[in-house]
């Protein structure tokens, strides 16, 4: 890897960087996109290293705009998450660009560059927020839900919720589902939950299509519709959500929404329970013990609903119990 690798054209931009410090400050913009156009092919080190007048920019950034700074520190974070990162985010937030705010909020969120800070985090979101930022009016829910570096306020987490809902933010669609479900900050409301979870999930939101599934199969806040319920579960299992893949398991075994399948359950029980599902460890056990989809395998049966039991699974438990009381599944007898 080496600066001859770069094209032409952004050999002519080097070029220009080169160009006295004043040439350079009226030109920010240009070379901090040649910058973040070739993080992918060149890490912080080799850019520094070869494009010297790197530095220069550097300089010019600390006097400029916002929006410049914002994009340097990008350029750290985005290859490095390092304490420049930070530096850079916090110079450009400090400067009111609005992005920065939302990004020093994770920052100090996430130790990113600095030391854990919930209640700084609290600040620049809230700040950014204040300024109609969208991600940060969630992240404002988020912290007054949990009560992240503030105080714990349902009321106002829902309020959050709703205001980016509104702005169309995925995120929040599903969490304002779950106020209204939960009746979380506001009253419950079982059909509004409904309809956030399909507007979530209509944006192709896992979780959110999940939840949809699950209202499907329980008849809350719309009819109860097994075969759409199953349609949805499959969506989300196709997408790796776990408990989805157990759902899809238990509806093939018991032929709910869709034909019954028990090498299909076998298949997905093994699946999810491979993925620490403790439901679905206890199943496939059965699977193994009773020979449902699969060669019977005591064995088998003993080793996932000992990983289950250790786990604090109640009916592996249970299973391990009667293993022992009947010295069954290659166990001795023990009372």
């Amino acid at each position: 890897m080496n600066i001859n690798n770069i094209s032409k054209n952004d050999k002519q931009l080097v070029n220009i960087t080169l160009c006295k410090r004043e040439t350079i400050n009226s030109r920010n913009e240009e070379f901090v996109n040649f910058f973040n156009s070739n993080l992918k092919l060149y890490n912080i080190q080799t850019l520094i290293k070869y494009l010297k007048p790197f530095e220069l920019f550097k300089t010019g950034a600390e006097t400029r705009h916002g929006e410049t700074i914002y994009k340097l520190a990008r350029g750290y974070y985005r290859v490095e998450k390092n304490t420049k990162a930070f530096k850079y985010f916090k110079r450009a937030a400090e400067k009111n660009h609005i992005e920065a705010m939302l990004w020093l909020g994770m920052c100090y969120s996430k130790s990113i560059g600095t030391m854990e800070n919930k209640a700084l985090a609290f600040k620049w979101y809230k700040q950014a927020a204040e300024n109609n930022h969208i991600t940060a009016i969630f992240e404002l829910g988020a912290c007054y839900l949990k009560g992240i570096g503030t105080e714990k306020n349902e009321a106002l987490a829902f309020k959050y919720f709703k205001r980016a809902a509104e702005k169309n933010h995925i995120e929040a669609m599903l969490w304002l589902g779950m106020c209204y479900s939960k009746g979380i900050g506001t009253e419950k409301n079982e059909a509004l939950a409904f309809k956030r979870y399909k507007r979530a999930a209509e944006n192709n939101h896992i979780e959110a299509i999940f939840m949809l599934g699950f209202c499907y199969s329980k008849g809350i806040g719309t009819e109860k519709n097994e075969v759409l319920a199953f349609k949805c579960y499959k969506q989300a299992a196709e997408n790796n959500h776990i408990k989805a893949i157990f759902a899809i398991g238990i509806y093939y075994l018991n032929g709910i929404g869709t034909e019954k399948n028990e090498h299909l359950a076998f298949k997905y029980f093994l699946q999810a329970a491979e993925n620490d599902c403790l439901k679905s460890m206890f199943e496939l056990g059965l699977c193994y013990f009773k020979g449902i989809g699969t060669e019977k395998n005591e064995a088998l049966a003993f080793k996932w609903h000992k990983q289950a039991a250790e786990n604090n699974h109640i009916e592996s438990m249970f299973s391990m119990g009667v293993y022992y009381f009947k010295g069954i599944c290659g166990v001795a007898k023990k009372f």
